[in-house]
């Protein structure tokens, strides 16, 4: 059976302040996005299942201490003294020589959140707990010996390094799964489809042989994060060969993007993970309010079923994409080929078998 993941706490992250262009505007990624594929999945007739709270100790065995720290401060001081429509967001950010950590709350906000596009408000710190464990239930379900499953994670994560966040990111969902899963010696392999660089889930495995990590991306040079996901980045020590990056130019169509994609699952065939997880970006539809690629609706059902031919242990976890009139059918058409499987396949062994 298939089964969607969510937490009710979502939807306690609202974030108010957005500024592109010097204009300000409304974040993109608010609460209507989690209702808009909710009711899809029930439309669907998908079960929907509640995550289960594991605590903090999933978490941070991806993310610093300090970092968990001062976001339950940062909590802390939202609920007790300021008014609920109040946020904290950095007005300058970390250089990379910055040593010595400040005591002041304002200065660890400049300190763990490397942009202003994921202000911190009275939710925050529960939605993105929320989401984490939507992510590690899902991948629960994985090593119990379900086929797929689907976090619908939000905030989404892939730009949450261990010790910062940013770009909508605060916990690392993709990653906090991946590692839950690598637990005993398993391989796990990522593969990130935002339309963005998952920088942060590089950074975190980057030293790492036992998890691959894939992406597919707009070219860096031009889109966000910018400093982050080009070719020559493949990882580094142990983990040299386990990064792989394919950033691909802006307005990159269908047949292109599926091109990359055979190059991004020979990799992983070649990884031979036990476990995939899919970070599942959609924000490179054509109708996406920032567009970097020109894919279709079509192309995500061939990208679902071009990863399904991998016959692994997959879990999804929700990235990118803000179109609320597109999203749930493009989330719907990348995962309908493991919702399909799921009715009648369980895994066995890391080489895909089933019983039937």
């Amino acid at each position: 059976m298939f089964s969607v993941i969510y937490d009710q706490s979502e939807t306690r992250h609202a974030p108010q302040f957005y500024i592109k262009n010097g204009q300000l505007g409304v974040s993109l990624d608010h609460p209507k996005r989690a209702e808009t594929l909710l009711s899809a999945f029930r439309t669907a007739e998908i079960e929907i299942r509640a995550a289960t709270n594991f605590g903090l100790g999933p978490v941070l065995n991806v993310h610093t201490q300090r970092y968990l720290q001062f976001l339950q401060r940062a909590d802390e001081y939202l609920e007790s003294s300021m008014p609920a429509s109040s946020e904290l967001v950095p007005t300058i950010t970390r250089k990379g020589n910055a040593s010595v950590y400040p005591d002041s709350l304002i200065g660890q906000l400049e300190w763990h959140m490397f942009d202003t596009y994921s202000p911190i408000s009275h939710g925050t710190m529960s939605a993105a707990l929320g989401a984490a464990n939507c992510a590690i239930t899902a991948a629960h379900i994985l090593k119990s010996g379900g086929p797929a499953s689907y976090a619908l994670c939000r905030p989404p994560g892939h730009h949450a390094h261990a010790d910062y966040g940013g770009g909508y990111c605060y916990f690392n969902n993709a990653a906090v799964a991946a590692e839950f899963l690598a637990k005993g010696g398993k391989r796990v392999a990522i593969l990130d489809l935002d339309a963005d660089h998952g920088n942060g889930t590089q950074s975190i495995f980057y030293e790492r042989p036992d998890v691959l990590h894939v992406s597919i991306h707009a070219d860096p040079t031009f889109s966000y994060p910018f400093f982050t996901g080009h070719e020559v980045e493949i990882g580094w020590g142990e983990g040299i060969g386990t990064t792989r990056n394919i950033p691909l130019r802006i307005g990159t169509a269908d047949q292109e993007y599926l091109d990359a994609l055979e190059v991004a699952l020979e990799h992983i065939a070649r990884f031979d993970p036990e476990y995939l997880v899919v970070a599942l970006g959609v924000d490179g539809h054509i109708e996406e309010p920032n567009p970097l690629f020109a894919l279709s609706h079509d192309c995500y059902s061939r990208i679902g079923e071009a990863i399904a031919s991998l016959n692994r242990p997959t879990m999804f976890t929700q990235e990118g994409g803000y179109n609320l009139k597109n999203l749930a059918a493009n989330v719907l058409a990348t995962i309908s080929p493991f919702i399909a499987r799921s009715e009648f396949t369980t895994f066995t062994t890391r080489k895909g078998n089933a019983n039937v």
